[in-house]
């Protein structure tokens, strides 16, 4: 995304306008959902040998799982597997691209919202359970009325919104 520490970047005037995965964006900034993500459930292209298809979630059972550690203990997501499957959560992890490429390895299934998407995993199914992670633009107040600011908030939300996920 485009700024670290979205608080002090936006204050500090060291963003103009910021992308941002979030589910309560800062209320002191101007915002515009763009789109939501939802989640799904990303393994290796081949399947490990003696592992049982998934054709629900019910199947995870039967599957090595890559969960989350840290601040991605707050997830949707991660908050289910624990409920749910936390025998079978092998390999932990707090950063999604890091995840995804656990599951490329051979790990675990990794549970990721679609935009995390790359060559090397596929998508088995949808995770429900993962909600999704809505996709925020943010400006700060005082930048509302600029010209140069509208129209590449413009542009960024057309093209966010022709995404099909």
């Amino acid at each position: 995304m485009l700024a670290g520490n979205l608080e002090v970047n936006m204050n500090s005037r060291i963003a103009d306008i910021a992308i941002r995965a979030t589910a309560n964006p800062p209320e002191h900034l101007i915002g515009r959902k763009l789109v939501s993500i939802p989640w799904g459930v990303f393994a290796a292209p081949v399947h490990p040998a003696g592992r049982a298809p998934l054709a629900s979630l019910d199947d995870l059972a039967a599957h090595r799982l890559i969960g989350g550690a840290g601040q991605m203990l707050n997830l949707p997501a991660f908050s289910w597997l624990e409920q749910h499957y936390p025998a079978q959560i092998a390999t932990r992890c707090d950063e999604l691209t890091a995840m995804s490429h656990f599951a490329e390895q051979g790990q675990g299934l990794a549970f990721l919202p679609l935009d995390q998407a790359r060559e090397g995993i596929v998508c088995l199914a949808g995770f429900p359970p993962g909600r999704s992670s809505d996709l925020w633009l943010l400006i700060h107040p005082d930048l509302r009325r600029t010209e140069r600011i509208r129209l590449v908030t413009e542009q960024l939300t057309r093209y966010f919104r022709e995404i099909a996920f």
